[in-house]
């Protein structure tokens, strides 16, 4: 492919032929002439124009001719193969060392040669890739055949997927969950505030085309045969209001004063009680002003007047969630019938009661917990809730999950909205093609690995391209996500296979 020309330990120069076909992002080896067995692994990052002549303008003299000839008659360059080149600069990835990839801290011997990677160059990679496969390791534009995705047990140290509308956020989404399906040894709850992941977008499959057991569904809309979305009034804390509601001081103190009043059926008594009761009360004894008992009674009413929230105590679909997900499922949680605000609520509350229950698991029931599966909360629109890292459940579990064995997916098309500090905390990024160089230098700030050399690959991501980038490999991945419609037809065959095994006794 090429021969070193220059370089140094973080940037290796290629002279390639100049008719040889190569593009941003390909992944090279190089073996050293000198030290028998070293191999290095590359990645280019810049392809650029090179040619070899006595005089420094040659090129443009040679242009010249060409442009007055018209076409007229051919320019003729003579030893065209030896003048012309291309100029690559390269990545230095790793150092191949048996099984592992090791730290780049020296360089390769003069004109060492570099090539195309062959299986067994590859196969050190595959410790890497992970048991949630996304899709298959990309070189440049092309998708080798090893699958590439993420491992199970880094869920708790939390994901942030980010691309622009139509680079492929929902479609890694489906095949996410859908690989978690098929481990069966995680937890994943999906909330899905426009209904795309069940169903699938028009003409595209959805998660109900997996026909997995390990899926299940709970929904604001009536769906025929799936579980309705509730949850009981005295799940809902003073905390969750800053979840729906921009909340001051003196709501937040009245919050807290209703909190000690009536434990956790403050809602409903605040909700039951008229705002002169709640004047007389609290307005004389505890000096909360009239005008903010207003604002927090009408926002509870609010509350009480959403069709999600059961005036049943006992009723809620949170325990069975729970159970669910402690049984390596996938839980997807339908909210794309309620408007935002009740949507935000009922999102809070199903993690609040999620993250709770494991933090409990760890404090009280050592045994349990060990056993207990890692599990991912995903968050659309992530930007919406995490702008502010005090406020609300999901900034909460980004600072303390990982202690308890729970993940927060951020999932947002504005990554420079999400605050730097939460931004910091996602581990694992999946990162896409992004059209605004802000949101760009935000993920390259936050990520565990440098992306600088990296950034012209990432202006030129195509659809369903993206770069994985996480302190658990030893290089950001480049990755061709598989489409989810190819990634049903895959899981369907794998399932018709174990059923095949089963019924003919091998299993």
């Amino acid at each position: 492919m090429g021969i070193v020309i220059d370089g140094e330990v973080t940037e290796i120069v290629l002279r390639v032929p100049y008719d040889r076909d190569i593009h941003l992002g390909e992944l090279l080896v190089m073996d050293d002439n000198v030290f028998d067995g070293r191999r290095y692994l590359l990645r280019v990052t810049s392809i650029g124009y090179g040619y070899e002549a006595a005089e420094n303008d040659w090129a443009e003299r040679a242009a010249g001719s060409i442009m007055l000839m018209d076409g007229r008659e051919e320019y003729t360059i003579y030893h065209r193969e030896r003048r012309l080149y291309k100029e690559v600069k390269c990545l230095p990835m790793g150092r191949i060392e048996g099984n592992e990839i090791r730290p780049v801290k020296t360089i390769p011997s003069h004109f060492s040669s570099s090539r195309e990677p062959e299986p067994q160059d590859y196969r050190v990679l595959e410790r890497y890739m992970g048991d949630i496969a996304v899709g298959r390791l990309r070189s440049g534009e092309r998708a080798l055949d090893i699958e590439a995705g993420i491992d199970g047990n880094t869920f708790p140290y939390h994901i942030g997927i980010f691309a622009t509308t139509g680079m492929g956020k929902s479609n890694l989404m489906r095949v996410l969950a859908g690989s978690t399906m098929r481990s069966g040894r995680y937890g994943m709850l999906i909330l899905d505030p426009h209904g795309e992941y069940y169903e699938g977008p028009p003409s595209e499959p959805g998660l109900r085309d997996l026909n997995s057991r390990r899926l299940r569904v709970y929904s604001s809309r009536n769906m025929r045969g799936i579980s309705p979305l509730q949850v009981s009034y005295r799940e809902i804390y003073t905390s969750d209001m800053a979840s729906i509601y921009s909340v001051s001081e003196a709501q937040r103190e009245a919050l807290g004063i209703f909190w000690r009043a009536f434990g956790r059926d403050w809602l409903r008594e605040v909700h039951d009680h008229s705002f002169e009761e709640l004047v007389e009360r609290f307005a004389r004894i505890e000096r909360i002003h009239e005008n903010t008992l207003s604002v927090v009674k009408r926002r509870v009413d609010n509350i009480f007047d959403m069709g999600m929230v059961s005036e049943d105590p006992d009723y809620s679909v949170s325990n069975q969630i729970i159970a669910d997900l402690m049984e390596g499922r996938v839980v997807l949680v339908d909210t794309s019938g309620l408007r935002e605000e009740e949507e935000l609520l009922i999102s809070s509350v199903l993690a609040r009661r999620v993250f709770e229950h494991w933090q409990n698991l760890f404090l009280e029931h050592h045994d349990e917990f060990q056993r207990a599966p890692p599990v991912l909360i995903t968050l659309e629109e992530a930007q919406r809730v995490l702008q502010d890292a005090k406020r609300g459940v999901f900034p909460r579990i980004a600072r303390e999950g990982r202690k308890f064995k729970v993940g927060l997916c951020a999932i947002s098309q504005q990554p420079k909205l999400i605050h730097e500090h939460i931004l910091s905390q996602l581990n694992t990024l999946f990162i896409m093609g992004l059209s605004d160089d802000k949101d760009r230098e935000k993920l390259g700030s936050a990520s565990k690995q440098d992306l600088s050399p990296l950034r012209n690959e990432i202006k030129t991501l195509n659809v369903g391209e993206a770069i994985i980038t996480s302190p658990f490999t030893p290089f950001a991945i480049p990755v061709s996500i598989y489409s989810f419609e190819e990634f049903v037809r895959n899981y369907r065959e794998e399932q018709e296979g174990t059923r095949i095994e089963h019924d003919d006794g091998f299993v």
